[in-house]
Protein backbone atom coordinates (compact mmCIF):
# COMPACT_ATOMS: atom_id res chain seq x y z
CA UNK A 1 0.00 0.00 0.00
CA UNK A 2 1.28 3.59 -0.99
CA UNK A 3 1.70 5.16 1.94
CA UNK A 4 3.34 8.33 0.38
CA UNK A 5 0.28 9.90 -1.62
CA UNK A 6 -0.78 13.23 -3.07
CA UNK A 7 -4.13 13.25 -2.57
CA UNK A 8 -6.62 15.60 -4.03
CA UNK A 9 -9.73 16.89 -2.31
CA UNK A 10 -12.46 18.01 -4.82
CA UNK A 11 -15.17 20.40 -3.23
CA UNK A 12 -18.00 19.58 -4.38
CA UNK A 13 -20.39 20.51 -1.45
CA UNK A 14 -21.68 23.77 -1.97
CA UNK A 15 -24.56 25.13 -1.55
CA UNK A 16 -24.92 27.22 -4.71
CA UNK A 17 -26.87 29.64 -3.32
CA UNK A 18 -25.63 32.45 -5.24
CA UNK A 19 -26.61 30.59 -8.32
CA UNK A 20 -30.23 29.32 -7.83
CA UNK A 21 -29.78 26.04 -8.62
CA UNK A 22 -26.99 23.19 -8.39
CA UNK A 23 -24.74 24.79 -10.93
CA UNK A 24 -22.93 21.52 -10.56
CA UNK A 25 -25.91 19.90 -12.86
CA UNK A 26 -25.48 22.90 -15.67
CA UNK A 27 -24.30 21.88 -18.50
CA UNK A 28 -20.65 22.90 -20.48
CA UNK A 29 -20.87 21.56 -23.80
CA UNK A 30 -21.87 18.36 -23.53
CA UNK A 31 -20.88 17.70 -19.94
CA UNK A 32 -22.08 18.81 -16.56
CA UNK A 33 -19.69 21.78 -14.84
CA UNK A 34 -19.06 19.61 -11.97
CA UNK A 35 -17.49 17.34 -13.79
CA UNK A 36 -15.15 18.89 -15.63
CA UNK A 37 -12.49 19.76 -13.01
CA UNK A 38 -12.92 16.26 -11.67
CA UNK A 39 -12.24 14.24 -14.69
CA UNK A 40 -9.10 17.21 -15.10
CA UNK A 41 -8.06 16.19 -11.32
CA UNK A 42 -8.69 12.21 -12.33
CA UNK A 43 -6.60 12.37 -15.51
CA UNK A 44 -3.76 13.92 -13.48
CA UNK A 45 -1.01 12.21 -11.34
CA UNK A 46 -2.60 12.34 -8.32
CA UNK A 47 -2.99 9.24 -6.42
CA UNK A 48 -6.40 9.45 -5.34
CA UNK A 49 -9.11 12.14 -5.76
CA UNK A 50 -11.66 12.46 -2.77
CA UNK A 51 -14.88 13.98 -3.76
CA UNK A 52 -16.23 15.88 -0.90
CA UNK A 53 -20.77 16.19 -1.78
CA UNK A 54 -23.60 17.57 0.79
CA UNK A 55 -25.42 14.82 2.34
CA UNK A 56 -28.43 13.47 0.33
CA UNK A 57 -25.76 14.14 -3.59
CA UNK A 58 -27.39 12.03 -6.22
CA UNK A 59 -24.28 12.76 -7.81
CA UNK A 60 -26.40 13.33 -11.42
CA UNK A 61 -23.40 15.41 -12.21
CA UNK A 62 -20.81 12.91 -12.47
CA UNK A 63 -21.37 10.78 -15.39
CA UNK A 64 -21.35 6.66 -14.73
CA UNK A 65 -18.75 6.18 -17.80
CA UNK A 66 -16.46 8.34 -15.59
CA UNK A 67 -16.97 7.12 -12.54
CA UNK A 68 -16.62 3.63 -13.87
CA UNK A 69 -13.17 4.31 -16.00
CA UNK A 70 -11.90 5.83 -12.57
CA UNK A 71 -13.13 4.20 -9.50
CA UNK A 72 -9.89 2.52 -8.55
CA UNK A 73 -8.89 6.67 -8.03
CA UNK A 74 -11.80 7.84 -6.96
CA UNK A 75 -13.88 8.04 -3.51
CA UNK A 76 -16.93 9.78 -2.42
CA UNK A 77 -17.33 11.39 0.26
CA UNK A 78 -20.76 12.69 2.24
CA UNK A 79 -20.18 15.31 4.77
CA UNK A 80 -23.16 15.94 6.74
CA UNK A 81 -21.75 19.68 8.01
CA UNK A 82 -21.24 20.82 4.57
CA UNK A 83 -23.92 23.75 5.03
CA UNK A 84 -21.85 24.92 7.81
CA UNK A 85 -19.51 26.55 5.23
CA UNK A 86 -16.33 25.26 2.74
CA UNK A 87 -14.28 25.10 6.01
CA UNK A 88 -16.22 22.17 7.06
CA UNK A 89 -15.85 20.60 3.93
CA UNK A 90 -12.12 20.66 3.65
CA UNK A 91 -11.60 19.59 6.96
CA UNK A 92 -13.59 16.28 6.39
CA UNK A 93 -11.24 15.41 3.19
CA UNK A 94 -8.60 16.54 5.22
CA UNK A 95 -9.31 14.08 7.81
CA UNK A 96 -9.95 11.05 5.19
CA UNK A 97 -6.94 11.72 3.23
CA UNK A 98 -4.31 11.72 6.33
CA UNK A 99 -5.98 8.33 7.42
CA UNK A 100 -5.12 6.97 3.66
CA UNK A 101 -1.74 8.13 4.26
CA UNK A 102 -1.61 11.89 2.28
CA UNK A 103 1.56 13.11 2.33
CA UNK A 104 -0.26 16.04 1.10
CA UNK A 105 -3.26 17.44 -0.28
CA UNK A 106 -4.26 19.35 -3.29
CA UNK A 107 -7.52 20.83 -3.16
CA UNK A 108 -9.42 21.66 -6.04
CA UNK A 109 -12.88 23.58 -6.50
CA UNK A 110 -15.87 22.00 -8.52
CA UNK A 111 -17.15 25.32 -9.70
CA UNK A 112 -13.55 25.95 -11.37
CA UNK A 113 -14.12 24.08 -14.16
CA UNK A 114 -11.26 24.87 -16.46
CA UNK A 115 -8.38 24.33 -14.69
CA UNK A 116 -5.66 22.00 -16.67
CA UNK A 117 -3.88 18.36 -15.78
CA UNK A 118 -1.01 20.53 -16.68
CA UNK A 119 -1.33 22.74 -14.09
CA UNK A 120 -2.28 20.47 -11.11
CA UNK A 121 1.13 18.50 -12.43
CA UNK A 122 3.05 21.26 -12.21
CA UNK A 123 2.14 21.62 -8.56
CA UNK A 124 3.43 17.63 -8.06
CA UNK A 125 6.42 18.03 -9.55
CA UNK A 126 7.52 20.89 -8.05
CA UNK A 127 6.60 19.56 -4.57
CA UNK A 128 8.65 16.43 -5.33
CA UNK A 129 11.74 18.83 -6.03
CA UNK A 130 11.16 20.84 -3.38
CA UNK A 131 9.94 18.66 -0.16
CA UNK A 132 10.66 21.62 2.21
CA UNK A 133 7.62 23.84 0.83
CA UNK A 134 4.76 23.71 3.05
CA UNK A 135 2.26 24.65 0.03
CA UNK A 136 2.78 25.28 -3.50
CA UNK A 137 -0.20 27.18 -5.75
CA UNK A 138 -0.26 29.22 -8.49
CA UNK A 139 -1.63 33.28 -8.62
CA UNK A 140 -3.28 35.53 -11.53
CA UNK A 141 -2.44 38.67 -10.99
CA UNK A 142 -1.48 38.30 -7.46
CA UNK A 143 -4.76 36.47 -6.84
CA UNK A 144 -4.33 33.24 -4.88
CA UNK A 145 -6.75 30.56 -6.17
CA UNK A 146 -7.17 26.79 -6.59
CA UNK A 147 -6.19 24.24 -7.49
CA UNK A 148 -3.17 24.60 -4.22
CA UNK A 149 -1.09 21.75 -2.66
CA UNK A 150 -0.80 21.88 1.06
CA UNK A 151 2.33 19.69 2.48
CA UNK A 152 1.63 17.88 5.34
CA UNK A 153 3.34 20.13 7.53
CA UNK A 154 0.66 22.76 7.11
CA UNK A 155 -2.35 20.38 7.74
CA UNK A 156 -2.83 21.74 11.52
CA UNK A 157 -2.83 25.30 10.13
CA UNK A 158 -5.74 24.02 7.73
CA UNK A 159 -7.86 23.20 10.54
CA UNK A 160 -7.83 26.54 11.83
CA UNK A 161 -10.45 27.51 9.22
CA UNK A 162 -13.74 28.20 9.91
CA UNK A 163 -16.77 28.90 8.38
CA UNK A 164 -17.31 29.20 4.56
CA UNK A 165 -13.70 31.10 4.55
CA UNK A 166 -11.03 29.00 1.98
CA UNK A 167 -6.88 29.23 2.83
CA UNK A 168 -6.47 32.40 1.29
CA UNK A 169 -5.56 34.34 4.04
CA UNK A 170 -3.90 31.53 5.83
CA UNK A 171 -1.61 31.51 2.53
CA UNK A 172 -0.70 35.44 2.81
CA UNK A 173 -0.22 35.46 6.29
CA UNK A 174 2.62 32.29 5.64
CA UNK A 175 3.48 33.07 2.43
CA UNK A 176 7.36 32.85 3.48
CA UNK A 177 6.58 28.69 3.81
CA UNK A 178 5.47 27.99 0.19
CA UNK A 179 5.90 29.20 -3.05
CA UNK A 180 3.63 31.10 -5.48
CA UNK A 181 3.83 30.98 -9.51
CA UNK A 182 1.81 33.67 -11.73
CA UNK A 183 0.01 32.22 -14.75
CA UNK A 184 -1.27 33.79 -17.88
CA UNK A 185 -4.28 32.48 -19.04
CA UNK A 186 -7.16 33.76 -16.67
CA UNK A 187 -9.20 31.05 -17.47
CA UNK A 188 -7.52 28.64 -15.76
CA UNK A 189 -8.89 30.15 -12.23
CA UNK A 190 -12.28 31.66 -13.66
CA UNK A 191 -15.01 30.33 -10.95
CA UNK A 192 -19.00 29.92 -11.26
CA UNK A 193 -20.61 31.46 -8.51
CA UNK A 194 -23.45 32.96 -10.29
CA UNK A 195 -25.61 32.68 -13.55
CA UNK A 196 -23.63 35.69 -15.07
CA UNK A 197 -19.93 34.06 -14.55
CA UNK A 198 -21.81 30.57 -16.03
CA UNK A 199 -23.12 32.84 -18.91
CA UNK A 200 -19.65 34.62 -19.33
CA UNK A 201 -17.96 31.15 -19.27
CA UNK A 202 -20.05 29.61 -22.00
CA UNK A 203 -19.39 32.41 -24.12
CA UNK A 204 -15.24 32.23 -23.56
CA UNK A 205 -15.27 28.74 -24.20
CA UNK A 206 -17.98 28.65 -27.31
CA UNK A 207 -17.84 27.01 -29.36
CA UNK A 208 -17.34 23.95 -27.00
CA UNK A 209 -17.58 20.31 -27.83
CA UNK A 210 -17.13 19.13 -24.76
CA UNK A 211 -14.91 16.16 -23.14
Amino acid sequence: MNQQKIIGIYLAAGQSSRFGQNKLLASLGKVPLGSMALETALQSNLDEVFVVTKKGDLLKWFPEALRAKYRKKVKILSCTQSNKGQSFSLKYGLDKAKKGGAIAIVVILADQPCISVHLINQLIEYYHAHRLLAFIGATYRGTISPPILFDARFFPRLYELKGDTGARQLIQRNVHLGYLFEITDPILHTDVDTVDDYVNLLQKLAPFPGK
